[in-house]
């Protein structure tokens, strides 16, 4: 067991977090043919399960969950789980990790009933360091819970990421269903109730472009289509994509396809 002081944790980690205790207990590797042979069990303490190869579906008291290769799912103590029939590939068995370990005061990171993430292979090498040292050693020791305490802080910055990806694709659903509306960040911000300045560094972070440039390519791919298969005027065009200057319109179209939206029109329409 080891003990985490918030007023050294909350140093390094720039979080608020309370004291607590971590314990390791055990980690197991399953090779599973059909998911009923993972029997149900009351859990006692902390649990994870990372499917290291093929897939895996599991009951949490009542919830299903599908575990896809390379997915981790951490599920709090006081829990019914057990493995379901039908999920694997007879000619591949599922093979996966299970980690226990108890906490007198969980507040790493947020966790309800459990939390799954769909991809966090980062977690794989250390739960392998992990699962190789406890068997060779023959009692639990404070690296077990040094390693322990590494997977966890692994577990956060994934799901740090993976937040900001699920917001990052809220953003650019929202811009595909106000394509033909004007659109601004200031908007964006406001609906998601969130900064603009921390929208604009993610978005980019995942799509590679800006905001405003993937709201202007997604204007401009809409207005080809347009152009082909209607006879608007380019100036209704420009006013149904959210363009009351027509000449911003001529000016974006240009930029991204070199010849303007009259030009695109004769050279494509036959």
């Amino acid at each position: 067991m080891i003990r985490i002081e918030a007023s050294v944790y909350n140093h390094y980690e720039n979080t608020q977090q309370h004291t607590c205790c971590l314990d390791f207990e055990e980690i197991t590797l399953y090779q599973l043919q059909n998911g009923l042979e993972f029997r149900r069990r009351f859990l006692n303490q902390f649990t994870l399960l990372y499917i290291e190869k093929g897939a895996f579906d599991i009951y949490v008291e009542s919830k299903l969950l599908h575990l896809e290769e390379k997915s981790l799912l951490l599920i709090p103590p006081y829990q019914f789980i057990h493995g379901a029939s039908g999920q694997t590939d007879v000619s591949q068995a599922c093979v996966l990790y299970m980690l226990e370990f108890r906490c007198d005061h969980f507040d790493f990171f947020s966790l309800d009933k459990y939390l799954l993430l769909p991809s966090a292979e980062p977690v794989e090498a250390l739960l392998a360091e992990l699962y190789n040292e406890h068997k060779t050693l023959e009692h639990n020791t404070c690296f077990h819970d040094a390693w322990l305490l590494l997977i966890i802080r692994m577990i956060k910055k994934l799901m740090t990421g993976h937040k900001e990806q699920q917001l990052a694709e809220k953003v650019r659903a929202y811009i595909l269903r106000h394509t033909m509306q004007p659109i601004t960040i200031t908007e964006i911000s406001s609906e998601l109730k969130y900064n603009k300045d921390y929208l604009c560094r993610i978005f980019k972070k995942e799509y590679g472009c800006s905001i405003k440039e993937y709201i202007n390519k997604e204007k401009i791919s809409l207005s080809k289509r347009m152009l082909q298969m209607s006879d608007l005027p380019v100036t209704a065009i420009s006013h149904m994509l959210g363009w009351e200057d027509v000449n911003l319109f001529f000016k974006y179209f240009k930029y991204h396809e070199k010849i303007t939206p009259t030009q695109y029109r004769t050279n494509t329409v036959h």
